[in-house]
């Protein structure tokens, strides 16, 4: 099991600014709570005012702990401009979010639009983070083995 605890009370300070092309401002805040094979938990921020766009990889809950935003999204293959739905999310919604949907947030409020990310089972990551995680738990089941082996 692994636990992330009082993900509403995480500092902003705690939080990594990452540049990215995907956001007007040019950047967004990222806390990684949890990065294993079996699924991700992170936590993101967006500032007021800011506009991000991104097309998704893989399914993904989010929950919303603070701050509002309109949500436009449309899905693959085409997006079309005329098929694009609106919705707005604050503090305590939750939402499911399919691979390969293209989705804009609009931050409307005053504060940052900060949310819980769910990913399950954890995609592979472009970065290639999931494939040292892969050989570290590969490496703990054989050294676990091998303790287990030496005991009979």
């Amino acid at each position: 099991m692994e636990i992330a605890r009082d993900l509403a009370n995480v500092s902003s300070s705690d939080y990594r600014k990452v540049e990215s092309t995907s956001s007007k401002k040019g950047f967004i805040y990222v806390r990684a709570m949890v990065r294993k094979a079996a699924g991700h938990i992170t936590l993101e921020e967006f500032v007021p005012g800011d506009i991000m766009t991104c097309a998704y990889y893989c399914t993904e809950i989010h929950y919303v702990l603070q701050g509002e935003a309109e949500i436009s999204y449309s899905l693959p293959p085409f997006f079309q401009k005329e098929k694009v739905k609106k919705t707005y999310a604050k503090a305590g919604d939750a939402y499911l979010m399919y691979c390969g949907e293209r989705v804009t947030f609009k931050i409307t409020s005053d504060v940052p639009y900060r949310h819980i990310c769910f990913l399950q089972p954890a995609p592979p990551l472009p970065n290639g983070e999931h494939l040292v995680d892969d050989l570290y738990e590969k490496f703990n089941e054989r050294l676990f083995q091998s303790f287990k082996d030496r005991e009979e």
